[in-house]
Protein backbone atom coordinates (compact mmCIF):
# COMPACT_ATOMS: atom_id res chain seq x y z
CA UNK A 1 0.00 0.00 0.00
CA UNK A 2 1.86 3.28 -0.78
CA UNK A 3 1.66 6.43 0.91
CA UNK A 4 -1.46 8.18 -0.77
CA UNK A 5 -3.42 5.15 -0.35
CA UNK A 6 -2.72 4.94 3.85
CA UNK A 7 -3.19 8.59 3.75
CA UNK A 8 -6.59 8.40 1.74
CA UNK A 9 -7.58 5.16 4.25
CA UNK A 10 -6.96 7.52 7.54
CA UNK A 11 -8.84 10.47 6.15
CA UNK A 12 -11.60 8.23 5.78
CA UNK A 13 -11.51 6.58 9.22
CA UNK A 14 -11.16 9.51 10.85
CA UNK A 15 -14.60 10.94 9.47
CA UNK A 16 -16.68 8.41 11.31
CA UNK A 17 -14.09 7.16 14.19
CA UNK A 18 -15.24 9.73 16.83
CA UNK A 19 -13.26 10.92 20.18
CA UNK A 20 -13.19 8.35 23.40
CA UNK A 21 -14.00 10.22 26.14
CA UNK A 22 -14.49 8.05 28.64
CA UNK A 23 -12.25 5.44 31.04
CA UNK A 24 -13.29 2.78 32.26
CA UNK A 25 -10.69 1.81 34.55
CA UNK A 26 -12.76 -1.45 36.09
CA UNK A 27 -12.35 -3.87 33.08
CA UNK A 28 -10.35 -6.36 35.36
CA UNK A 29 -12.91 -6.05 38.48
CA UNK A 30 -16.22 -7.46 39.61
CA UNK A 31 -18.34 -7.46 42.72
CA UNK A 32 -20.60 -10.61 42.94
CA UNK A 33 -23.20 -11.67 45.35
CA UNK A 34 -21.98 -14.85 47.86
CA UNK A 35 -24.22 -16.16 50.38
CA UNK A 36 -21.28 -17.13 52.16
CA UNK A 37 -17.17 -17.19 52.42
CA UNK A 38 -17.36 -20.89 52.01
CA UNK A 39 -14.64 -21.61 49.15
CA UNK A 40 -17.15 -23.55 46.93
CA UNK A 41 -18.98 -20.31 47.00
CA UNK A 42 -16.02 -18.10 46.19
CA UNK A 43 -14.78 -20.72 43.52
CA UNK A 44 -17.61 -20.39 42.02
CA UNK A 45 -18.18 -16.47 41.90
CA UNK A 46 -14.12 -16.05 40.88
CA UNK A 47 -15.37 -18.00 37.59
CA UNK A 48 -18.40 -16.07 36.61
CA UNK A 49 -16.36 -12.91 37.74
CA UNK A 50 -13.56 -14.16 35.10
CA UNK A 51 -16.08 -14.70 32.40
CA UNK A 52 -17.64 -10.95 33.27
CA UNK A 53 -14.21 -9.75 32.80
CA UNK A 54 -13.30 -11.47 29.64
CA UNK A 55 -17.25 -10.27 27.80
CA UNK A 56 -15.72 -6.33 29.10
CA UNK A 57 -12.71 -7.10 26.89
CA UNK A 58 -14.01 -8.69 23.84
CA UNK A 59 -17.16 -7.01 23.73
CA UNK A 60 -18.83 -10.21 23.19
CA UNK A 61 -21.20 -12.03 26.04
CA UNK A 62 -20.29 -15.30 23.76
CA UNK A 63 -16.48 -15.23 24.30
CA UNK A 64 -16.56 -18.62 25.99
CA UNK A 65 -17.18 -20.21 22.92
CA UNK A 66 -13.84 -19.68 22.08
CA UNK A 67 -11.68 -23.08 23.07
CA UNK A 68 -8.93 -21.36 24.59
CA UNK A 69 -11.40 -19.38 26.93
CA UNK A 70 -13.50 -21.63 27.56
CA UNK A 71 -10.88 -24.04 29.15
CA UNK A 72 -9.26 -21.06 30.89
CA UNK A 73 -12.78 -20.65 32.76
CA UNK A 74 -11.66 -23.93 34.80
CA UNK A 75 -8.26 -22.44 36.33
CA UNK A 76 -10.07 -18.87 36.58
CA UNK A 77 -8.49 -18.73 40.40
CA UNK A 78 -5.17 -18.73 38.79
CA UNK A 79 -6.31 -14.96 37.34
CA UNK A 80 -7.35 -13.96 40.64
CA UNK A 81 -5.01 -11.41 42.05
CA UNK A 82 -6.67 -9.79 44.94
CA UNK A 83 -9.92 -10.75 46.60
CA UNK A 84 -12.22 -9.17 50.12
CA UNK A 85 -15.61 -9.38 50.92
CA UNK A 86 -18.23 -7.02 52.03
CA UNK A 87 -20.26 -8.01 55.06
CA UNK A 88 -23.85 -8.36 54.80
CA UNK A 89 -25.92 -4.87 55.66
CA UNK A 90 -29.36 -4.39 56.93
CA UNK A 91 -30.85 -4.59 53.16
CA UNK A 92 -28.94 -7.62 51.89
CA UNK A 93 -28.06 -10.85 53.42
CA UNK A 94 -25.66 -11.66 50.80
CA UNK A 95 -21.85 -10.96 50.84
CA UNK A 96 -20.05 -8.64 48.29
CA UNK A 97 -17.37 -10.45 46.94
CA UNK A 98 -15.11 -7.91 44.89
CA UNK A 99 -12.58 -9.28 43.34
CA UNK A 100 -9.35 -7.76 40.96
CA UNK A 101 -8.20 -10.43 38.39
CA UNK A 102 -4.06 -9.64 37.00
CA UNK A 103 -4.19 -7.77 34.06
CA UNK A 104 -1.05 -9.21 32.46
CA UNK A 105 -2.27 -12.71 32.52
CA UNK A 106 -5.72 -11.78 31.18
CA UNK A 107 -3.79 -9.93 28.13
CA UNK A 108 -1.54 -12.55 27.26
CA UNK A 109 -4.39 -15.53 27.47
CA UNK A 110 -6.35 -13.11 25.16
CA UNK A 111 -2.89 -13.30 22.83
CA UNK A 112 -3.17 -16.71 22.86
CA UNK A 113 -6.44 -17.57 21.83
CA UNK A 114 -6.34 -15.02 19.27
CA UNK A 115 -8.99 -12.51 20.57
CA UNK A 116 -8.49 -8.95 20.43
CA UNK A 117 -8.94 -6.61 23.73
CA UNK A 118 -11.23 -3.42 23.54
CA UNK A 119 -9.59 -0.91 25.97
CA UNK A 120 -10.51 1.18 28.55
CA UNK A 121 -11.42 4.59 26.87
CA UNK A 122 -15.19 4.12 25.63
CA UNK A 123 -17.64 6.32 23.86
CA UNK A 124 -20.16 7.35 26.71
CA UNK A 125 -24.28 6.61 25.67
CA UNK A 126 -27.19 8.49 25.80
CA UNK A 127 -30.45 5.96 26.49
CA UNK A 128 -34.07 7.00 25.07
CA UNK A 129 -36.16 3.84 26.35
CA UNK A 130 -39.99 4.02 26.07
CA UNK A 131 -41.56 1.43 27.84
CA UNK A 132 -44.64 0.45 26.11
CA UNK A 133 -47.37 -1.48 28.70
CA UNK A 134 -50.76 -3.43 27.51
CA UNK A 135 -52.53 -0.83 27.58
CA UNK A 136 -50.18 0.64 24.73
CA UNK A 137 -49.55 3.38 27.12
CA UNK A 138 -45.87 4.76 26.41
CA UNK A 139 -43.42 6.03 28.91
CA UNK A 140 -39.34 7.41 28.30
CA UNK A 141 -37.55 6.35 31.05
CA UNK A 142 -35.36 8.82 33.18
CA UNK A 143 -32.41 8.48 34.75
CA UNK A 144 -33.39 10.15 38.07
CA UNK A 145 -37.19 7.93 38.73
CA UNK A 146 -35.44 4.49 40.17
CA UNK A 147 -37.81 2.69 37.65
CA UNK A 148 -36.30 -1.09 38.05
CA UNK A 149 -35.84 -1.25 33.40
CA UNK A 150 -33.06 1.68 34.30
CA UNK A 151 -31.31 -0.34 37.08
CA UNK A 152 -31.06 -3.57 35.14
CA UNK A 153 -30.02 -1.55 31.86
CA UNK A 154 -27.24 0.15 33.86
CA UNK A 155 -26.14 -3.09 35.21
CA UNK A 156 -25.60 -4.91 31.87
CA UNK A 157 -24.08 -1.91 30.76
CA UNK A 158 -21.49 -2.18 33.66
CA UNK A 159 -21.68 -6.06 32.58
CA UNK A 160 -20.33 -5.45 28.86
CA UNK A 161 -17.81 -2.17 30.57
CA UNK A 162 -20.30 -0.49 27.92
CA UNK A 163 -20.40 3.93 30.00
CA UNK A 164 -23.88 5.06 29.23
CA UNK A 165 -26.42 7.31 31.18
CA UNK A 166 -30.39 7.83 30.78
CA UNK A 167 -32.45 11.54 30.15
CA UNK A 168 -33.41 13.09 33.74
CA UNK A 169 -36.63 13.83 31.78
CA UNK A 170 -37.58 16.86 33.08
CA UNK A 171 -38.99 19.64 31.89
CA UNK A 172 -36.29 20.62 29.34
CA UNK A 173 -36.52 17.24 28.08
CA UNK A 174 -40.01 16.77 28.17
CA UNK A 175 -40.35 19.90 25.84
CA UNK A 176 -38.23 18.41 23.32
CA UNK A 177 -38.96 15.12 23.20
CA UNK A 178 -42.15 12.74 23.01
CA UNK A 179 -42.78 9.15 23.24
CA UNK A 180 -43.01 9.29 19.44
CA UNK A 181 -39.83 10.53 19.18
CA UNK A 182 -38.38 7.78 20.57
CA UNK A 183 -40.68 4.72 19.75
CA UNK A 184 -40.61 6.17 15.78
CA UNK A 185 -36.44 6.86 16.78
CA UNK A 186 -36.38 10.70 15.57
CA UNK A 187 -32.86 10.46 15.29
CA UNK A 188 -32.41 14.15 14.70
CA UNK A 189 -35.15 15.31 17.13
CA UNK A 190 -32.99 13.49 19.56
CA UNK A 191 -29.52 14.21 18.69
CA UNK A 192 -30.46 17.93 18.92
CA UNK A 193 -32.65 16.95 22.67
CA UNK A 194 -29.73 14.92 23.47
CA UNK A 195 -26.69 17.77 23.44
CA UNK A 196 -27.24 19.26 26.97
CA UNK A 197 -25.82 15.99 28.11
CA UNK A 198 -22.86 15.71 25.53
CA UNK A 199 -23.06 11.88 24.64
CA UNK A 200 -20.49 10.56 21.83
CA UNK A 201 -23.70 7.93 20.77
CA UNK A 202 -27.51 7.30 21.31
CA UNK A 203 -29.27 4.42 22.48
CA UNK A 204 -32.87 4.30 21.19
CA UNK A 205 -34.99 1.79 22.11
CA UNK A 206 -38.33 0.55 23.11
CA UNK A 207 -39.59 -2.22 25.49
CA UNK A 208 -42.73 -3.99 24.95
CA UNK A 209 -44.33 -6.88 26.51
CA UNK A 210 -47.29 -9.01 25.67
CA UNK A 211 -47.56 -11.30 28.25
CA UNK A 212 -45.25 -13.77 26.83
CA UNK A 213 -42.32 -12.79 25.53
CA UNK A 214 -40.61 -9.18 25.60
CA UNK A 215 -40.06 -7.45 22.29
CA UNK A 216 -38.77 -4.56 21.15
CA UNK A 217 -37.01 -2.21 18.50
CA UNK A 218 -32.92 -0.78 19.24
CA UNK A 219 -30.84 1.44 17.12
CA UNK A 220 -27.30 2.80 17.52
CA UNK A 221 -26.73 5.80 16.76
CA UNK A 222 -22.90 7.12 16.27
CA UNK A 223 -22.24 9.65 14.34
CA UNK A 224 -23.72 9.65 10.92
CA UNK A 225 -23.89 5.77 11.16
CA UNK A 226 -26.99 3.42 12.84
CA UNK A 227 -27.20 -0.32 13.47
CA UNK A 228 -30.69 -1.58 14.05
CA UNK A 229 -32.03 -4.64 16.06
CA UNK A 230 -35.57 -6.30 16.45
CA UNK A 231 -35.00 -8.47 19.50
CA UNK A 232 -37.25 -10.18 21.43
CA UNK A 233 -37.15 -12.66 24.70
CA UNK A 234 -38.71 -14.85 26.97
CA UNK A 235 -37.43 -11.97 30.06
CA UNK A 236 -36.76 -8.74 30.29
CA UNK A 237 -33.29 -9.81 30.92
CA UNK A 238 -32.67 -11.96 28.19
CA UNK A 239 -33.61 -8.80 25.55
CA UNK A 240 -31.59 -6.31 27.60
CA UNK A 241 -28.54 -8.28 27.93
CA UNK A 242 -28.43 -9.03 24.02
CA UNK A 243 -29.03 -5.64 22.99
CA UNK A 244 -26.36 -4.49 25.14
CA UNK A 245 -24.18 -7.98 23.55
CA UNK A 246 -24.97 -6.27 20.44
CA UNK A 247 -24.13 -2.81 21.23
CA UNK A 248 -20.41 -3.90 22.51
CA UNK A 249 -19.87 -6.00 19.42
CA UNK A 250 -20.31 -2.80 17.45
CA UNK A 251 -18.24 -0.35 19.85
CA UNK A 252 -15.75 -2.84 19.98
CA UNK A 253 -15.11 -3.85 16.22
CA UNK A 254 -14.82 -0.14 16.05
CA UNK A 255 -12.54 0.49 18.85
CA UNK A 256 -10.14 -2.26 16.96
CA UNK A 257 -10.27 -0.52 13.29
CA UNK A 258 -9.43 3.24 15.36
CA UNK A 259 -6.60 1.20 17.28
CA UNK A 260 -5.33 0.01 13.26
CA UNK A 261 -5.70 3.40 11.80
CA UNK A 262 -3.80 4.68 15.30
CA UNK A 263 -0.74 1.89 14.82
CA UNK A 264 -0.70 2.51 10.62
CA UNK A 265 0.19 6.24 11.69
CA UNK A 266 3.00 5.85 13.79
Amino acid sequence: MNKWTISIFLVLVSTWVPVWAVKVNTLFEVDVSVASQAPDARAEAIREGFHDVLIKLAGNQNVNKNKVLRSSLDKSDYYVQEYSYSAPTVSSATYNLHIKYSEQDIRRLLRKAGVTAWGENRPLLLVWLAMVNDKHDVEILGGENGNDVVVKVKRFGQRFGVPLIFPVMDMTDMQKISSDNVTSISVQELKDASKRYEPEALLIGTLEHDGEIYSGHWSLVWGDKAWDWNLEGDSREKLLSDVMDNVSQVLSRRADIKSKAELSQN
